[in-house]
């Protein structure tokens, strides 16, 4: 997912975040069997991931400035990112869903490839670039689809296209942004585990204080 977002980033183009599935859920106290207390009556594992399961969505809206000031936070900032609904909405409509265009890496045949699809005038456009691109060269590349609405890129591909930033500053930035998006701290407690070290517990011991 970072070097899809390096990839947006790169082509100044809005992130659509694809369907995340969860194997454990997310609660501030104790889980039995990954799951909340009860909750195997309801749902089933895995099951897709409500977006604050596996990210801090406040971290999605809101940069410090450290990060927004910079190039690549602030390009980041600006086309911003979608959840995967928003992709079921432009699927369903035609002007937007046939103009599309499918980035691949050269000589790519591993898992989660982006297949390839549309018998429109631009649903089949593909876009092949070498492994281990700059964003630079990404641009280059990607040229001959820049009028089109949606680009495609399996995750497994994009680590394989994205190699590096033309720039070392752009690069820290980049990874300053990356560990601000993705630095998740959640807490996940087995019905065995230490009572004390829930979120439920550090905030009663808190409010004892």
């Amino acid at each position: 997912l970072q070097h899809a977002l390096a990839l947006a980033i790169a082509l100044n183009r809005t992130v659509i975040l694809p369907q995340f599935h969860c194997y454990c859920d997310r609660y501030f106290y104790r889980l039995q069997g990954c799951m909340i207390p009860g909750g195997h009556h309801a749902t089933r594992l895995p099951f897709v991931c409500p977006f604050d399961h596996i990210f801090d969505s406040s971290h999605w809206y809101e940069q410090p400035t450290h990060v927004s000031s910079t190039r690549v936070g602030g390009v980041f900032r600006q086309a911003g990112f979608e959840g995967h609904l928003y992709g079921d909405e432009l699927r369903r409509a035609p002007q937007i869903s046939n103009s599309k265009a499918q980035l691949r890496a050269e000589n790519y045949a591993g898992a989660g490839a982006v297949g390839r699809g549309g018998d429109s005038q631009t649903a089949g456009l593909t876009i092949t670039l070498k492994r281990g691109s700059t964003d630079g060269q990404v641009v280059e590349a990607a040229q001959a689809a820049q009028h089109v609405h949606v680009m495609e890129v399996g995750l497994g591909e994009a680590a394989e296209i994205m190699g590096a930033w033309a720039t070392k500053k752009d690069a820290q930035d980049f990874n300053h942004l990356t560990t601000w998006l993705f630095g998740v701290r959640v807490p996940y407690c087995q019905k065995e585990c230490r009572f004390e070290a829930t979120m439920y517990e550090s905030v009663r011991k808190k409010q004892r204080d």
